[in-house]
């Protein structure tokens, strides 16, 4: 004769059986693919700033959060961010700000012009009502995180992705390495 099992444990079994079956790539859930909002425009909008501002796509608005790059803040938001912002960047707190409302124009100018945002349509964490996305922003003078980091306007930081084409955020640490080293280079062939 048979023993009955506990219900509890055979629905505890049941789903072992059946989540060993799935697919694990499933079970991690499928990454949602890349799509480009091309043409896109920048509203203007006082919360903007140098790794995050509000853009027009069609007839949507997105607050596009860059992926990988980090700008100063341009406000007193945090004390403890902006210590450890001016820290990273070797200057005062006030210093640190001006660099972020430098980044703040800085991304004003290049996206004077239409541009392509590059994105999944992750959600990026924050307060707005605006679908607030992560994205990589593509200028006619290439990618934007790129130009803030050669300018030291931003720092290599924060939620990460594979590129599109890239095989891994691996490949992207690997760029912004790179991104630094030329940095580096041209102020050292400027004298700086």
């Amino acid at each position: 004769m048979i023993n009955k099992l506990p219900s509890p444990f055979v629905s505890i079994i049941c789903c072992a059986i059946w989540l060993a079956t799935l697919d694990p790539g499933d079970a991690r859930g499928k990454e949602k693919d890349w799509i480009t909002l091309d043409n896109c425009r920048l509203i203007p909008n006082e919360a903007n700033d140098g790794d995050s501002f509000h853009v027009r796509a069609n007839d949507t608005e997105y607050l596009v959060r860059l992926y990988f790059v980090d700008a100063p803040e341009t406000a007193g938001i945090s004390a403890a961010r902006l210590i450890e912002q001016a820290e990273y960047f070797g200057v005062s707190v006030p210093q640190v700000i001006e660099i972020g409302l430098d980044a703040k124009r800085f991304v004003d100018a290049k996206l004077s012009e239409p541009f392509s945002v590059v994105t999944r349509l992750a959600g990026g964490l924050g307060r707005s009502k605006v679908q607030r996305i992560y994205g990589f922003v593509r200028t006619n003078e290439g990618d934007l995180g790129e130009q803030l980091v050669a300018n030291g306007l931003a720092r290599i930081h924060g939620t990460t992705a594979p590129a599109p084409g890239a095989s891994s955020s691996a490949t992207n640490a690997k760029n912004s390495h790179n991104w630094r080293v030329k940095r580096s280079d041209e102020k050292s062939a400027d004298g700086a």
